[in-house]
């Protein structure tokens, strides 16, 4: 499995160097925006947090339908395990506990790996459908380019399906951003 996983990881990372290198043998720049609009920059991260916490709900209710009769299941057995150990100590009921812990973990973990899948699935369908956070800096009329609307939909659906929180935390490293460099520019004039 470990084996698979690291295929996986030198995939990846080679795409990326092969999309590095086309890139960097055809440059071309974004069309950025010569003055931006920060209180339109707020308000489009205001319109995708609130996207990023219906995603977030939709995958929620997906996760409970779907996983959680099994998880409840799982933790009443352990439970009712650790009552049985707690009444009378046995070494085999110990080790039925614990392999029980394991199924449960593993089963966790295999619910966040799902969650993210469809909270990443849910975001990529969305952003197909022309929402976006790059169209706030880049102009309109070259924003149809089909590598900046991948790496739009790539950016803003990674974004989405992290979360409310790491888009909380975004958005928060943004807005120190932009107090800072204001700050600086008005301490220079």
């Amino acid at each position: 499995m470990s084996r698979d996983n690291s295929f996986g990881k030198w995939l990846v990372v080679g795409i990326l160097v092969v999309i590095a290198i086309i890139a960097s043998a055809y440059p071309r720049s974004a069309p950025i925006k010569p003055i931006l609009d920060i209180n339109h920059m707020f308000g489009a991260l205001g319109s995708v947090f609130m996207i990023v916490l219906l995603v977030e709900r939709a995958t929620e209710i997906v996760i409970t339908v779907w996983r959680q009769t099994e998880t409840e299941m799982k933790k009443a057995h352990i439970n009712s395990l650790n009552l049985e150990i707690s009444k009378k100590p046995q070494a085999d009921l110990s080790a039925e506990l614990l392999a029980e812990q394991k199924r449960l973990a593993s089963y966790q973990t295999e619910t966040k790996r799902i969650a993210l899948l469809t909270g990443l699935t849910i975001s990529v369908l969305l952003c197909a459908t022309g929402v976006g956070l790059l169209e706030v800096v880049i102009d309109r009329a070259d924003a149809e380019i089909g590598f900046i609307r991948f790496a739009d939909i790539v950016l803003t659906s990674g974004l989405i399906a992290g979360g409310s929180d790491g888009f909380h935390k975004f958005v928060s490293t943004l807005e120190t951003f932009f107090i800072e460099s204001k700050k600086k520019m008005e301490g220079n004039a």
